[in-house]
């Protein structure tokens, strides 16, 4: 089983949007495979994921559904003022 990417980056998004990002597991097997994501439970509530264990079909690809909750413009301007201070 692989995927299609190893890191899943949140970076920009508009304000009022709710960013989503698909994981792509893809099975070249000739048999089912059981996959779950560990880890879910140590996200923050601002990230979701919907599918977290599922069973990919043979010859087949299996994706979960990731996104990051809609931050309103008080939260974004907090997040970019942080980031400033970071790289100071």
């Amino acid at each position: 089983m692989t995927l299609d990417q190893e890191v899943v980056k949140f970076e920009r998004a508009l304000i009022g949007k709710k960013p989503k990002q698909d994981l792509v597991l893809k099975n070249a097997c000739a048999i089912p495979i059981n996959w779950k994501l560990s880890g879910v439970e140590a996200l923050s509530e601002e990230f979701s994921v919907g599918i977290p264990i599922e069973v990919a079909k043979p010859k087949e690809d299996a994706s979960a559904r990731m996104s990051r909750a809609k931050r309103n413009k008080k939260a974004q301007e907090d997040a970019a003022k942080e980031a400033e201070e970071n790289k100071e």
